[in-house]
């Protein structure tokens, strides 16, 4: 009788069988396949609330800026929360987050004044390119200085953030979540073209 127990002890299968192991494989892509895509979403997501938030603090830097000065000309933003002197080096792009430069950013936030800078060459064409509100220190023609009666700002996110949309946010107050994609980084820069049915924020 002893020997019958040891015996069927011993021949007793461990472990999981093939279809245990299957089912198990399903649920974890399952699971997967729904879990991704949302924390994906949620990364966009959060990066777009914190690029707005800022967006939002440099139009108040602005209006105390211009409440002082009569002008958005010469406006610096502050780019990291401590410090006098803490401001963007080129006074154009912002990096979103806070303390993130061009390597690790999610939004770029660009800062220019509503007027562009026109030049024509000798065949008659125009080109316009947007003007920073304060000139650098290499734009040696008055063309290039800001008038500083207005501003717009864009933000674009970094490519590795996929399916991020353009923010849009100007000195009237008139925002934009771009998502179109006939809409050109230009066209947005320079004329605040958010496209067909633009979204506010």
């Amino acid at each position: 009788m002893m020997s019958n127990l040891v015996h069927k002890s011993v021949l007793r299968p461990t472990g999981f069988t093939l279809i245990e192991l299957m089912v198990a494989v399903a649920i974890v892509a399952i699971l997967a396949a729904i879990a991704i895509p949302s924390y994906q979403q949620y990364v966009v997501r959060n990066a777009q609330n914190q690029t707005q938030a800022r967006m939002r603090e440099l139009s108040l830097e602005l209006e105390r800026w211009r409440a002082s000065n009569l002008s958005f000309r010469n406006f610096r933003p502050k780019v990291c929360g401590t410090g006098d002197n803490c401001y963007d080096a080129n006074n154009i792009s912002i990096y979103v987050p806070i303390g993130s430069n061009a390597s690790n950013y999610r939004y770029v936030i660009r800062l220019y004044d509503n007027q562009n800078d026109s030049t024509t060459n000798d065949d008659g064409e125009t080109t316009t390119t947007p003007r920073s509100l304060v000139p650098t220190s290499d734009d040696s023609s008055l063309s290039n200085i800001a008038i500083g009666r207005g501003w717009k700002m864009i933000a674009l996110p970094n490519s590795n953030l996929s399916r991020a949309p353009r923010l849009y946010l100007d000195s009237q107050q008139r925002t934009c979540v771009v998502t179109d994609n006939t809409v050109t980084d230009d066209n947005l820069q320079k004329n605040g073209d958010c496209g067909a049915n633009p979204e506010v924020w």
